[in-house]
């Protein structure tokens, strides 16, 4: 939570992400139904979980 990608990231929310509220509380500040919002927390977190692709020469 002190990291400064989250620092950053939870900077975009209002009012701030509490910790204690985790996950909940982050997937509220998604618009949508369930599924929606479930969809678009994905996509903000995917850049976090997601390494780049990297091939050998040649390919």
């Amino acid at each position: 939570m002190q990291t400064p990608l989250w620092q950053a990231m939870c900077a975009r929310f209002m009012p701030p992400v509490s910790a204690q509220g985790l996950p909940g509380e982050l997937l509220a500040r998604f618009a949508g139904d369930g599924g929606q919002a479930l969809a678009r927390l994905l996509c903000f977190l995917a850049p976090l979980t997601v390494r780049a692709l990297t091939l050998p020469e040649g390919r």
